[in-house]
């Protein structure tokens, strides 16, 4: 659904561009022997007017699609905002505690779901002995950059479930190789999980190398940049925009 309203939005920019520059008028369209005859506010248009009866039919071409645009973007929203309140959650929330104890929910609830990821537990990766840095995040999590410590909290004030470093496994050329995304993600709303990794210094030959390997083994796996997996990057002369990841972070997992 998002893809559909962001080609939408794209469309009904595109003609609000186009129809501020067109003529205004009230064209109407007749038929005579065979031929089509224009009028113009009541009076005739002949031949050597037709360009501007072209430009007024346009607007009235462009005025009509953007209101079907603005009814169909309205549509969307009502839509996501319908599903991805979990109405259907809240068939079983609504339920007194009581009788909610009595009652198995169908499927997992959204707040079962996000309660059963944040719960997972598993070794945290080491720091070589020789990484002197300090970086921890205001959950106290021990991160490997400043740049990572500036995720994991924006990530934390909005209140959005994630893992750092969490074990994924995955396979390639016929084994079996495990992961440890940056960040793993879950919609707060839909429960959808997400990979997010920063690639902090993209200048590095060999770095950059070694991440492109790594997104080529996620994409063989089903993890789609800009569907399962984000890539924030920088390099030292163009460090993380903190506007394009809050960008990020209310597209994907808000």
């Amino acid at each position: 659904m998002r893809k559909e309203k962001d080609k939408l939005i794209k469309l009904k920019n595109k003609a609000e561009n186009e129809v501020k520059h067109l003529p205004k008028g009230k064209l109407r369209c007749t038929k005579s022997n065979g031929c089509h005859q224009y009028y113009l506010d009541g009076k005739y248009v002949s031949k050597d007017q037709r360009e501007l009866i072209g430009k007024i039919a346009k607007r009235n071409y462009l005025e009509k699609l953007l209101e079907m645009l603005a009814r169909s973007i309205k549509a969307i929203d009502y839509v996501e905002k319908y599903y991805e309140t979990s109405q259907l959650d809240n068939v079983y929330n609504s339920m007194c505690p009581g009788r909610r104890q009595l009652v198995e929910p169908i499927t997992e609830t959204l707040k079962q779901k996000i309660e059963k990821f944040m719960a997972q537990t598993y070794e945290p990766l080491s720091f070589k002995e020789n990484d002197t840095s300090e970086y921890y995040s205001n959950n106290g999590e021990r991160v490997r950059s400043k740049s990572e410590k500036l995720i994991a909290d924006e990530l934390s004030n909005r209140g959005i479930p994630y893992k750092y470093e969490m074990p994924l496994t995955l396979e390639t050329s016929g084994r079996t190789v495990i992961f440890r995304p940056d960040f793993t993600i879950m919609n707060k709303r839909t429960g959808k999980r997400y990979i997010l990794e920063h690639l902090g210094m993209l200048d590095n030959p060999d770095y950059l190398n070694h991440a492109l390997d790594k997104i080529n083994i996620y994409e063989k796996n089903g993890y789609l940049l800009g569907d399962k997996l984000i890539i924030l990057h920088e390099t030292s002369m163009a460090p993380l925009s903190t506007n394009v990841m809050k960008s990020y972070i209310e597209r994907y997992f808000e």
